[in-house]
């Protein structure tokens, strides 16, 4: 295999590189853990785009993990110390030298992964400060 190809086999959408537990996670018993987060949930259709990153992301300013995917509603974050559905949250994004700091509720959790959060509290301003720290995301991939 060249350089190219295992770089290629490597890298996930956007060309950010996944760990072998992020590799493993998506292959687990042929199917996403989207599909595990939805059981027992009515499957609904995205109206927000939604794309992979691995952002720094602080949860009330103690608990340290990384985001598996985002958009302009909401996050997955991967940890194993997960909250409780319901569960508000302060939440400090980071990527490279843009931060961004938002509320969030926690949706739904799923063990051994991690959870899905909702921002919440958004107005106009924070709203286009989301949108500005996507595009910036997205250029930078």
């Amino acid at each position: 295999m060249s350089a190219t190809s295992a770089k290629r086999e490597n890298s996930g959408k956007h060309g950010v590189r996944f760990g072998e537990a992020d590799r493993t996670i998506r292959k687990t018993a042929g199917h996403s853990w989207q599909d595990e987060e939805m059981k027992g949930m009515e499957r609904r259709t995205r109206v927000q785009e939604r794309f992979t990153c691995f952002l720094d992301v602080l949860i009330n300013g103690t608990l340290s993990c990384k985001a598996f995917d985002i958009s302009e509603g909401g996050i997955y974050l991967r940890t194993d110390h997960l909250l409780k559905t319901g569960d508000v949250v302060n939440l400090r994004l980071t990527s490279g030298r843009s931060a961004l700091e938002l509320k969030a509720r926690v949706k739904h959790v799923v063990e051994g992964f991690g959870m899905g959060l909702m921002f919440i509290d958004l107005d106009t301003v924070l709203k286009s400060k989301i949108m500005l720290f996507l595009e910036e995301i997205k250029q930078s991939t």
